[in-house]
């Protein structure tokens, strides 16, 4: 986790040494206080806070950085996915990673793995971890984190400006639903694209390959033929089906 005078510092690009200096304090004070092993007074809070020039409640909110949003991302999901336990917004939507996530790995056309669908204590938390990062790369981007660092924060109002202050950690109903949106979006465009493809397949098997040949073997009153015909088809059909 990032301190908040840290990364205000950093923000200004000011080394530690000049901050100190215009605070009028040691580089070795202001480092412990970025460092959270050590409060600074009120007093040198609020002329941190001036040369810095955000408010003092800025400096003791902790930024998150990419490996902690990732840490508590993963918890979260493990969490959500193996409890069953789904996120409840105020207006009464609901967003269960379960549902949302086998539509996904259906889409994909891909089998998830046994021990992902139950949770066995034996199983390797590491190993959770790595199938999250691999199968769901769109949930570990900057651009979902930043979307995401956006709608996890306060929004807060001093005199007539609007802040938005981080939160201190990961908040699940923030981040499941968000989650689950990003994954339905995803969804969409591959079953938009299987059904697209399925689509022509199903045409190619009745209008190219079947309903000429019926046709003409019918109109030649070839019924053993067409019956032959209608066999090999409900074959193909009941093959289609499967492959949905």
């Amino acid at each position: 986790m990032e301190n908040g005078i840290l990364y205000y510092r950093k923000k200004l690009g000011l080394t530690q040494r000049k901050l100190a200096e215009k605070v009028g304090i040691t580089p070795q004070s202001l480092s412990l206080y970025e460092k959270n092993k050590r409060k600074p007074s009120l007093g040198v809070l609020e002329k941190i806070s001036k040369e810095l020039d955000v408010q003092t409640r800025y400096l003791s909110i902790l930024k998150m950085e990419n490996k902690d949003i990732f840490d508590e991302m993963l918890s979260s999901l493990r969490y959500h996915w193996f409890t069953n336990d789904p996120v409840y917004l105020i207006n009464g939507e609901e967003y269960d990673i379960n549902y949302y996530g086998f539509r996904y790995f259906k889409a994909k056309k891909t089998e998830i793995p046994s021990w992902m669908k139950f949770y066995e204590k034996d199983t390797d938390e590491s190993k959770i971890n790595d199938f999250f990062q691999n199968n769901f790369k769109f949930l570990f981007t900057d651009e979902f984190i930043g979307n995401l660092q956006q709608k996890n924060a306060f929004n807060i109002r001093i005199d007539k400006a609007k802040y938005s202050l981080p939160l201190e950690t990961l908040d699940s109903e923030i981040f499941i639903p968000l989650a689950c949106e990003k994954m339905n979006d995803i969804t969409r465009e591959m079953e938009k694209e299987n059904q697209s493809y399925a689509s022509k397949t199903f045409n190619d098997i009745v209008f190219f390959n079947y309903e000429p040949k019926i046709n003409f073997a019918l109109s030649q009153k070839e019924f053993s033929k067409t019956k032959s015909l209608l066999n090999d088809f409900i074959k193909e059909l009941q093959v289609f089906r499967d492959n949905l």
